[in-house]
């Protein structure tokens, strides 16, 4: 656990309780469940450090899944079943920029941690949101797919 850390921000996903803010030390967001927390974290009430201009909780939360983030943020394209627009804008925000694909699907790019929690999401769907791209993104998935899979053999 980092031992300096400002601009801190407790938010509520999932089940649990996470400590974010920015860590002086690493010279990054760093996100902390709360439950897990072994010792008490020295908060600064002055800052160690400028806090980077890019730093937005509430953008951190709309990228990361479950507070499980990675290094950096990557543009990621998705085609969406239109009954799946509440769930998107729960997710993203009510700002999310959507562009029309036919009468039943819509496509949107937005900037997400991708990790093993943004494949659950995605899955969790049932094949109503779909990864088109980056292609290493999209490939990545289907391995991810395919493993249990292939052990069922």
């Amino acid at each position: 656990m980092a031992n300096h850390i400002q601009s801190v921000h407790l938010i509520w996903d999932g089940d649990y309780c996470y400590l974010t803010g920015y860590c002086d030390e690493r010279e990054a967001v760093r996100t902390y469940r709360v439950d897990r927390i072994k010792q008490q974290p020295e908060i600064l009430k002055e800052k160690a450090i400028k806090k980077p201009k890019e730093y937005n909780v509430s953008k951190y939360t709309t990228e990361v899944f479950h507070m499980f983030s990675t290094d950096e943020a990557v543009g990621v394209t998705l085609l969406c079943d239109n009954c799946c627009m509440n769930f998107v804008v729960d997710k993203f925000g009510k700002k999310v920029k959507t562009c029309s694909v036919g009468e039943e699907k819509f496509r949107i790019t937005v900037k997400v941690c991708v990790s093993p929690t943004f494949h659950r999401w995605v899955f969790g769907t049932e094949g109503k949101i779909v990864i088109e791209g980056p292609v290493e993104i999209r490939g990545a998935y289907k391995i991810m797919l395919q493993k249990p899979l292939d052990s069922m053999n």
